[in-house]
């Protein structure tokens, strides 16, 4: 049985641009153009979702921002925050696949909103390994919904060596 250890270093670096060298790629299902914001350091950046809901608020059409990784990983949390309290999402959920479809939910949380303060929330540690990780967004209280933030926090499995696992020329280094 493995064991693993919870990172608290998020695990995408400041992206410039929706693909990025280090193996990171954003897509979105609108704005899709502007999507690395939301993964950049610069306070004015952010992902507009772009469409207006109806008038419940709630989204007819699949609205979401994908985060692909260089390998497959296990996440224990994530971080979410929306431009302002006064432009929430009220409802969404995290999904992850290995393929960009639309994969497994991960967390779909009941009454948590992402307001203008970011979020850290824990998700369920049974889930496997992912390269893709979708946040579906399903009902806003605003037309004018931002997403400022978006970070996931890795389960790095821990390797357990003894001594003799190393070549005696390795440790007179």
């Amino acid at each position: 049985m493995s064991r693993y250890i919870r990172n608290n270093v998020g695990l995408i670096p400041t992206l410039n641009s929706n693909a990025n060298k280090t193996g990171f790629t954003v897509t979105a299902s609108h704005n899709a153009d502007t999507a690395w914001n939301v993964f950049n350091s610069t306070p004015a950046s952010y992902w507009a979702v772009g469409i207006p809901p109806d008038s419940e608020g709630t989204y007819t059409q699949l609205v979401y921002l994908q985060i692909k990784l260089p390998v497959a990983t296990r996440i224990f949390r994530i971080g979410l925050r929306a431009r302002s309290d006064t432009q929430k999402i009220l409802e969404w959920e995290l999904r992850g696949s290995n393929d960009g479809g639309m994969g497994l939910i991960i967390y779909n949380p009941e009454n948590i909103a992402i307001g203008g303060t970011a979020r850290y929330l824990d998700v369920p540690l049974n889930q496997p390994r992912f390269t893709h990780y979708k946040l579906v967004i399903k009902k806003v209280d605003s037309i004018n919904t931002y997403l400022v933030y978006f970070q996931l926090y890795s389960l790095d499995e821990v390797i357990e060596r003894s001594i003799s696992d190393f070549s005696e020329s390795y440790l007179d280094v």
